[in-house]
């Protein structure tokens, strides 16, 4: 809404694009469902180029063991790379750990009680240490963890890293 808001252009790719809101939908919003990435970053004649992307990617509970949004990523970076996009912010949880964490018991438990969504999580883990260390080497990427989305509008934020006081967990 805010890059609408300042009259970008956007191009969503959705695994469920009918679960987008209603006023997402306008002439400057291409949306792409499933299928092949790279139709997401080819030029369009009119449009202005990529300068970046957010991802809101996720597993599911019940995907397959072989970490298919990691597979994803690497696809994603191969194409930023291919089409000279510099910027990535990515959604992520709390199970994608970074170097600058410090121990949190309630991260924690938090993490040990993942049993059920076990390849869901083996994904976070392999995304963070794909991002992290290596493959988007010479890109700009933040990684937003949350513990949890509530989707109310306004609120507080709290940055930092896991442990380090300034934020829960």
């Amino acid at each position: 809404e805010l890059a609408l808001g300042r009259r970008h252009s956007v191009t969503i790719y959705a695994r469920s694009p009918h679960k987008l809101p209603e006023e997402i939908s306008s002439n400057l919003v291409t949306v792409v469902k499933g299928g092949v990435f790279e139709s997401c970053f080819r030029p369009k004649e009119g449009v202005a180029p990529n300068y970046g992307v957010i991802s809101a990617l996720g597993p599911k509970f019940g995907q397959p063991s072989r970490n298919p949004l990691a597979a994803g990523y690497e696809d994603l970076l191969r194409l930023m790379y291919k089409y000279c996009i510099q910027r990535i912010v990515l959604l992520s949880t709390l199970s994608m750990s970074s170097p600058e964490d410090r121990f949190s018991i309630i991260r924690e438990i938090l993490v040990a009680g993942i049993i059920i969504g076990y390849t869901a999580w083996t994904d976070v883990v392999a995304i963070g240490k794909f991002m992290q260390y290596g493959a988007a080497e010479g890109l700009d990427v933040t990684i937003a963890r949350v513990a949890r989305l509530n989707g109310a509008d306004g609120g507080t934020l709290k940055v930092g890293f896991i442990g380090d006081g300034k934020v829960v967990g």
